[in-house]
Formats: structure tokens, sequence, C-alpha cells
């Protein structure tokens, strides 16, 4: 049977099934050539016809999506698919053939452009799929980068804590991470556990940034340092045992932040039995100066397990707060 006789009996009979029609067999030996079936049924919708139900709507759509997929025409292929009449599949859908396809980096590509221009596909989508996509190939500060761009805040600050959080440390790239974790912060509100997770991270992150600064000479080494500076050690220690409870951060990165701590409250309990030195003169700047460095070079055992650290951090804790 062929496609026109099959077009007449539907024309005359009202019990004929619609998805006869659409039998690729009906008019080509090509199994896989969809594009009569997909411009025929456009065609009959156009003129009033009942759709299909769900799943042979999805069929048809999908079936040529996927012909031009192979031919390389993928953008083509989600122009395809935005005629899928039911929204819910719709979407799920283009997201499926979208994360095959888009890119890992943070500017889009001409095609995803197009995406954007032409066929008005919110870019929102388009991020989130580049974001996953950069997920699976490990690129995690660009899935980072693109989540803050698809205003997906709890993904950004997923990924930024679980697979960034730790390198950052390692590299001490914590500008950047500054820059994340601020910018994190003013959506904190729609971030689960902000304060004992990212809220934390971005506590740790600006006391590394104010030891940079005296590392390098480039802030004096003041009493309103010295405090400022012990201050943020206290709100984070008080704050550890909570975070450890959690295990949201990796163990590894737990072990060097509770390490850094340790080091810190050491330096504390050392000053705090010098007299005098909180007074600011050359003399005392450069005596703190030269105990922080001991403190930071003079590091804690990195064998130590976290259990332990978290015991020695509580006992020096109160130890310099009374």
């Amino acid at each position: 049977l062929d496609l026109r006789w099959k077009l007449l009996k539907l024309y005359t009979d009202d019990t004929y099934p619609i998805d006869n029609v659409f039998d690729v067999n009906s008019y080509t030996q090509n199994p896989f050539d969809y594009r009569l079936s997909w411009m025929l049924y456009m065609t009959l919708q156009s003129l009033g016809s009942c759709p299909l139900s769900i799943e042979n709507d999805a069929s048809v759509h999908v079936s040529f999506a996927r012909q031009l997929e192979q031919l390389g025409l993928w953008h083509l292929s989600i122009f395809v698919l935005l005629h899928i009449n039911e929204p819910t599949n719709r979407k799920r859908i283009v997201n499926e053939f979208l994360h095959r396809h888009v890119t890992s980096y943070i500017d889009l590509t001409q095609d995803e452009q197009t995406l954007v221009d032409k066929y008005n596909i919110p870019i929102n989508m388009i991020l989130s799929a580049k974001a996953q996509r950069a997920e699976y190939d490990k690129q995690w500060t660009n899935a980072v980068r693109l989540w803050i761009d698809a205003k997906q805040w709890r993904k950004a600050h997923d990924t930024y804590c679980y697979y960034v959080f730790h390198d950052t440390l390692l590299r001490g790239d914590h500008e950047f991470a500054k820059e994340v974790l601020d910018l994190l912060d003013h959506q904190r509100a729609n971030i689960a556990h902000w304060n004992r997770r990212g809220g934390f991270a971005r506590q740790y992150i600006d006391l590394l940034i104010i030891f940079d600064k005296i590392r390098h000479g480039q802030t004096t080494f003041s009493n309103r340092i010295h405090t400022n500076m012990l201050t943020q050690v206290h709100r984070l220690c008080d704050q550890l045992a909570d975070v450890i409870a959690d295990k949201y951060f990796k163990g590894i990165s737990l072990i060097d932040i509770s390490r850094r701590l340790l080091s810190i409250l050491n330096y504390a309990i050392i000053c705090s039995n010098i007299p005098n030195l909180i007074n600011d003169s050359d003399e005392n700047f450069a005596r703190k100066l030269n105990l922080f460095h001991q403190s930071i070079v003079s590091s804690v055992p990195c064998s130590l397990p976290i259990d332990l650290l978290l015991e020695q951090i509580e006992f020096k804790y109160r130890s310099h707060r009374h």
C-alpha cells in the first residue's frame, strides 16, 4: 500500500488510524528516511488534523531529528524537536539533544547562538546544557561559570565546593574563589546550608587573602590586621565541628583547613604571651611577622587524622579565648 492510497483512506474513512499514514515503508525503501513523514505530519496538523498520541507524536519528530543529527545538522534537529506538542516531553528531549552537541566552552559557538537568536530557545537552557557538558568533560571551572551565567545558583555552589574548592587551596587561586563565592553570597537565600558550606568556604578564602597580603608585604602587620585575622579564625573555629560533621567538603580539604587554623592558633597563643606586642611599632610588626611565618612554615603534620586535629583546635581555641 502506498502513501497516496493511505491519504485517500484517511480522507474517506473516519475510523482509519492516522498513525498508518506516517509509515516510511509507504513511500521509500529506506527505513531511516523520515523526511516525508515529518513534513506530512506538519502539513496535516496545519490543516486541522488531530495530533498523534504523545508517544507517537514524539516518535515522528525524534526519528527525523536523529536523521538530521546523523547528517551533522544537529541545530536543525533541535528545530524539528521544537514542534513536539507536549511541553514536558519537548523540553526533556530537546535537552537530551543539546547535551550531546553543545560545547563546554564559556562562550557560545555560532550554532549555539543560532538556537537563541533564530529558534528562540532560552539562553539559560543552552547555558545549563553547556554546564552539564563541562561537568562531563571535567572542566569544573567552566562548569561553575556556566551555572552562574544560567542563574543556577545551587548547582554552581555545589560544583564549586566539591570540585573546585580544594584545587583553589592547592593552587592559591584565591581571587577566582573570592569572585565566585562573593557572587553566590548574594544568592545565599537560594542555596541550602549556605553558612556551613559556601559561606564557610568564603570566610576561609578571605582569611587566606589576608595571609597572602601579609606574606607578600602588601599590608602592615598592625594590631588591627592582627586582631581582624584572629577574629576571622575564631569564627571559623566556631563553625568547624559542624562543617566536619556535615561531610560536604572533601576530607582532604577539611584536613588542610584544620591544619592551617591550628597553625594560626599556635601563633595566637605565642603572641598572647609576649608583653606589649599589641602596641603598633616597627619592632612589633617585625616580631609578629616573624612569628607568623614560623607558624605557617612549621605546619601541623599532614598525618594527623581529622578527629585529632579538631580536638587540638578546640583545646587551643578555648585556651586562647580564656
